[in-house]
């Protein structure tokens, strides 16, 4: 079992690092008993986490992206956040692995729909 991070401080800025180390925890344990859901489960440990970044909170929880795709997207994520690049270099570069990733290959069997 891997140790488990402390909430972050909604008060206080937030190192990208604690951002991944919470992310990536949450994404990668097993729940317990009663609970049926991540999200569920982790509400209460890292309540200031869930509302500071309620959508990495709820990708973490889901099982929609496979650990390892999820870590590759928070170490690119927390590698922008300590960057000095603008806003929009950090959204371009994350948006153009999405696509690589998911879009890129599907693309010849997509249809466009004209007017």
């Amino acid at each position: 079992m891997s140790y488990k991070p402390k909430d972050i401080n909604k008060y206080q800025d937030v190192h990208p690092e604690q951002i991944k180390s919470i992310a990536l925890y949450i994404k990668r344990t097993l729940i317990k008993e009663p609970y049926e859901t991540k999200e569920d489960y982790y509400k209460e440990d890292f309540a200031n986490f869930k509302e500071k970044f309620p959508t990495l909170y709820e990708k973490a929880c889901d099982n929609s992206v496979d650990v390892g795709d999820f870590a590759r997207i928070i170490s690119m994520m927390t590698a922008q956040l300590s960057n000095t690049d603008d806003d929009y270099t950090r959204s371009a570069t994350v948006g153009q692995v999405l696509y690589n990733r998911f879009i890129k290959d599907k693309e010849q069997f997509m249809k466009r729909k004209d007017g």
